[in-house]
C-alpha cells in the first residue's frame, strides 16, 4: 500500500479523525483529558493552572479582549463522568465553524480545569458552578459571566449568550455539503434511523471538514460501549419545532427520541462497584467479573425497559395530542416492552424494570401481563423483604409497592404477603421519625432527615398501603421533602452523590414517588401546585426534561410528563 493511502486511511479512521475535534480554536490549555469512570480530580501536578490564568490575562489586556474560559472540571466528587460532558461539549461545540470563528474572534481561549487555587483566585467553585461551562473573564480576572450546567449542546444558543446577536436570531452561514450531510444525519437520527452511513460517507468524502470529525465522534465508542457523541444521547442541539407550550415541546422530544425498535435507550448509566451484588455473589461462590471493575454495562437492558415502560405511559396518558403518532410509537413501544429478550434477569435494576412495566400495563388493563410480572416480582424480593435496583432499599422497595398497589387496583392478582414482607423491610430501615436509611445494611449510621428526604414519603405511603403506616406520617414526610428540597434542587445535574447521599440520579425518582404519596393526602392541592414549578423549572432547552445526563432525556423527560399530568 502506498504512503499516500495509508494517510488517506488515517484521515478516515473516526477514531484519528476525533481527536481533531477542538483544534479550531488556539487554546491556551492545561492539556488535562478527563477520565471517564473517576470521581477524583485530574491529576497534573506538573501544570500551574494560575500561570495559564495570568498568560491568558495578559494576552487579553495585550489584544483588548476579554478571556473565555472553558472549564471542564471544578475541585469535588460530584460528577464521576464529567469526562462524558466534556466529550459532548468538544463535539457538538468546538467543530462548529461559527462558533470556533466567533471564539476566535472576540475572546482570548483558555481551556483547562479548575484546581483549588484557581477556584480561590475566581470564586468559581461547587456549587454555584456545575461543569461543563463557560466563564468570560475581563483582563483583570473578574468574572463577567458565567454559563454553566450544559446539558444541551447547541452552538447557536451559546454563541447567543456569549453576545453573538446574529446567532440569537439564528442566522447561519450557507451550507456547504460537509454540513448539509451533518445535518441529514441529524434528520435521520431524530427519525428513529441510525446515521451511521451518513457519518462514514461524510468523514469518506470530507475528511478536512470538522463536520466530518464531529461524524467521527459519534461513531467512537467510549469505555462503556456506547458511542461517544453528543448525539447517540440527545444532547446535541435538537432540530425540532421551537414553539408550543412545555408540555407540548416536551412530548414532542419524546416521540423523536423513540428508536427503531420501539425503545427509548440513550441512557449511559453504568457502574461497577454494586457492593451489595460483589458480596452476595462472593458467598454464593457465583462472582461474576463484572462486578468488580468498571463500567459493569450488564444491567442496560433493564434500564433501557424502565425507560422505555416510563416513556409509553407517559406518551399512553397524552394520547389525545395526537392520536395517530403516539398510536404508532405505542405500538412499537409494546412489542419491545412485552418481549422477554429484551431483559438482563438477575441483574441489576430489573426491580424498576419489572416495576414500571406493570405500571404500563395496569393502564392497560391487561390481566395476563400484569399477573406473569407480579409473579417475577415475588421471585426477586429478597428474603428480608426488600427490592432492590443495585442493591436493598427503602426507595427501590416503596417503589415497587406503589406500582403493585396500582396494578392490583387494575385487576392484576397481587398475593397478600408481598405487602406483608415488604412493610416489615420498610420498618425494619425505619427511625422513629420516619427517616429511611439509605440501604439495608445494619451496622451503618443512619440517615439524616435531609438524607432520606427523598424516600420519607414514599415508604411512609407504602407502609399505609401495606396496612402498617398511617396518613399523617405520609404528612411528615412530605414536609421534610419541602424542607430540604433545594439541597435536592442543587445537585440535580450531577452524576455522583454530590450532598451526602443526596445525587441528581434520585432527583425523579424522589420527586414522581414523593408526588405519589402528596396525592394521598386529603388536600393535595398546595402540594401539586409546588410540584409543578419544581417540574417545569427543569426543562432544558430542547423541551427535554434531565436530572443526571447518565439516566438520560428520554427518562427524565418521561419522568417530568408522568408528574406534570400528575399536578393537574
Amino acid at each position: 500500500m502506498s504512503l499516500a493511502a495509508v494517510l488517506l486511511l488515517s484521515l478516515q479512521d473516526p477514531a484519528e479523525l476525533a481527536r481533531r475535534i477542538d483544534t479550531l480554536i488556539p487554546w491556551i490549555t492545561d492539556g488535562v483529558e478527563l477520565e471517564d469512570g473517576s470521581k477524583d480530580f485530574p491529576k497534573a501536578p506538573e501544570v500551574d493552572r494560575l500561570a495559564l490564568l495570568e498568560r491568558a490575562k495578559r494576552e487579553a489586556r495585550e489584544r483588548n479582549l476579554p478571556v473565555l474560559w472553558y472549564c471542564m472540571r471544578v475541585p469535588g466528587t460530584h460528577t464521576y463522568r464529567a469526562a462524558v460532558l466534556d466529550r459532548y461539549a468538544r463535539v457538538a461545540l468546538f467543530t462548529d465553524p461559527g462558533l470556533a470563528a466567533f471564539i476566535r474572534d472576540r475572546f482570548v481561549p483558555l481551556r483547562m480545569a479548575c484546581d483549588e487555587r484557581v477556584s480561590a483566585a475566581t470564586g468559581i467553585r461547587f456549587p454555584t458552578f456545575i461543569e461543563p461551562g463557560f466563564v468570560v473573564l475581563d483582563a483583570d480576572g473578574r468574572v463577567v459571566r458565567a454559563i454553566d450546567r450544559i446539558r444541551t449542546f447547541d452552538a447557536d444558543r451559546i454563541r447567543a449568550r456569549l453576545g453573538d446577536e446574529a446567532s440569537a436570531g439564528g442566522a447561519r452561514g450557507k451550507d456547504d455539503a460537509p454540513e448539509a450531510l451533518y445535518r441529514r444525519s441529524a434528520a435521520e437520527w431524530w427519525s428513529g434511523k441510525d446515521p451511521e452511513a451518513t457519518w462514514r460517507r461524510l468523514i469518506e468524502e470530507h475528511p478536512e471538514s470538522p463536520w466530518a470529525w464531529r461524524a467521527a465522534a459519534n461513531l467512537v465508542r467510549g469505555r462503556d460501549g456506547l458511542r461517544e457523541g453528543p448525539m447517540a444521547h440527545h444532547f446535541e442541539g435538537y432540530p425540532g419545532p421551537a414553539g408550543g407550550g412545555p408540555e407540548e415541546r416536551a412530548l414532542e422530544f419524546l416521540l423523536r427520541a423513540q428508536r427503531e425498535d420501539g425503545s427509548w435507550s440513550d441512557a449511559r448509566y453504568s457502574y461497577g462497584w454494586a457492593s451489595y451484588m460483589i458480596r452476595r455473589k462472593k458467598a454464593e461462590g457465583t462472582l461474576d467479573p463484572a462486578y468488580v471493575s468498571w463500567p459493569d454495562t450488564s444491567h442496560h437492558p433493564n434500564v433501557f425497559m424502565a425507560v422505555t415502560a416510563l416513556a409509553a405511559l407517559a406518551l399512553l396518558e397524552r394520547r389525545e395530542a395526537a392520536p395517530a403518532r403516539i398510536d404508532a410509537a405505542l405500538e412499537r413501544a409494546e412489542r419491545y416492552l412485552r418481549d422477554e429478550a429484551n431483559l438482563a434477569p438477575d441483574r441489576c435494576e430489573e426491580c424498576y424494570a419489572q416495576a414500571y412495566r406493570l405500571l404500563y400495563f395496569a393502564a392497560r388493563k391487561d390481566a395476563p401481563r400484569m399477573n406473569r410480572i407480579v409473579r417475577r416480582l415475588a421471585e426477586i424480593q429478597d428474603a428480608d423483604g426488600f427490592w432492590g435496583h443495585e442493591y436493598p432499599s427503602a426507595f427501590a422497595t416503596a417503589a415497587v409497592v406503589r406500582c403493585l398497589v396500582l396494578a392490583r387496583k387494575a385487576g392484576a392478582e397481587v398475593p397478600e404477603p408481598l405487602f406483608r414482607r415488604a412493610a416489615e423491610a420498610l420498618l425494619r430501615t425505619r427511625n422513629e421519625d420516619g427517616r429511611q436509611d439509605y440501604r439495608h445494611e445494619p451496622g451503618k449510621p443512619r440517615s439524616s432527615e435531609k438524607d432520606s428526604m427523598g424516600r420519607t414519603a414514599s415508604s411512609e405511603l407504602a407502609l399505609l398501603e401495606c396496612g402498617r403506616g398511617a396518613l399523617e406520617n405520609v404528612a411528615a414526610g412530605l414536609e421534610a421533602y419541602w424542607r430540604h428540597r433545594d439541597r435536592l434542587e442543587a445537585v440535580r445535574l450531577c452524576d455522583n452523590h454530590a450532598d451526602g447521599e443526596l445525587a441528581g440520579f434520585f432527583y425523579f425518582n424522589s420527586v414522581f414517588h414523593t408526588l405519589e404519596a402528596a396525592r394521598a393526602l386529603p388536600e393535595p392541592a398546595a402540594h401539586l401546585e409546588r410540584f409543578r414549578r419544581q417540574a417545569l423549572a427543569a426543562q432544558e432547552p430542547d423541551g427535554s426534561f434531565l436530572d443526571s445526563h447518565e439516566l438520560g432525556k428520554s427518562y427524565g423527560t418521561a419522568m417530568a410528563l408522568l408528574v406534570l399530568r400528575r399536578t393537574k
